[in-house]
């Protein structure tokens, strides 16, 4: 269920009007670019056995960044071609509703989360949540988060601390699970409780089905702590450019 929620979520951005995609010459996979530099994936369902399904995705992304998590091998090839390891994504899923504890804020802090009515903001809170400014925003990210909001099976969430943005997130409305992607919170809002305000909220919204995700290291002990159960790690390789 989590690879499957990793495809589906590269395949909306692949039907973006923003993107770009290109498939493999031997139909295991796609390359999929958003149009700016903050967003290439590589989906690759199958070991890696040959470079040249690595060579046609280095000559499509012409030197943008992108990611490659790695289904099932092949991790030498990448590193051979000039990838580099970043860290394993962690499969994990939530689907214990009954353990689901009532969220009860800390009454000095004033916290929000909402699905997004405006995807302008909702960029403004990725950019300071996942790079610490807005230094980076430009009309392509516009864009392509413009073009997010407007997907029928995604949904952004933003969270607000005392008025100000303080988080953003993303969901895939797939038919047996909710994805979580673009988790993050911004630098001046962290260890506030917004981070499990937002996942109260997402479980509280996900219509009872599962929720899955890809944490990395750094979200890892907050999702087995919120209670999320691990299955299996995710090589990921970037291409920095």
């Amino acid at each position: 269920m989590i690879w499957e929620s990793l495809k589906f979520f590269t395949t909306r951005l692949q039907n973006l009007p923003v993107s770009k995609t290109e498939f493999f010459y031997d139909d295991k996979g796609y390359c999929v670019s958003v149009g700016c530099p903050y967003e290439g994936w590589v989906f690759y369902q199958d070991r890696i056995k040959r470079p040249l399904v690595i060579k046609e995705a280095l000559e499509f992304f012409e030197g943008v960044p992108f990611i490659w998590p790695v289904y099932s091998g092949g991790e030498s090839l990448l590193e051979e071609a000039g990838l580099t390891y970043g860290e394993s994504l962690t499969g994990m899923i939530f689907d214990n509703f009954s353990g689901l504890c009532p969220y009860e804020p800390d009454e000095d802090i004033n916290i929000t989360v909402t699905f997004c009515s405006d995807s302008r903001q909702w960029a403004r809170a990725y950019m300071l949540g996942f790079y610490g400014s807005l230094e980076s925003l430009n009309e392509k990210f516009f864009a392509f988060t413009d073009s997010l909001f407007k997907d029928p099976f995604m949904k952004l969430g933003l969270a607000y601390l005392d008025g100000e943005l303080a988080g953003s997130f993303a969901l895939t409305l797939e038919e047996n699970c909710r994805g979580v992607y673009y988790f993050s919170t911004v630098p001046d809002a962290r260890r506030m409780g917004v981070a499990t305000a937002m996942m109260d909220f997402i479980c509280k919204n996900s219509g009872g089905l599962p929720v899955v995700l890809q944490a990395t290291e750094m979200g890892l002990s907050f999702y087995k702590k919120f209670g999320f159960k691990e299955f299996f790690k995710i090589p990921a390789y970037s291409w920095e450019g």
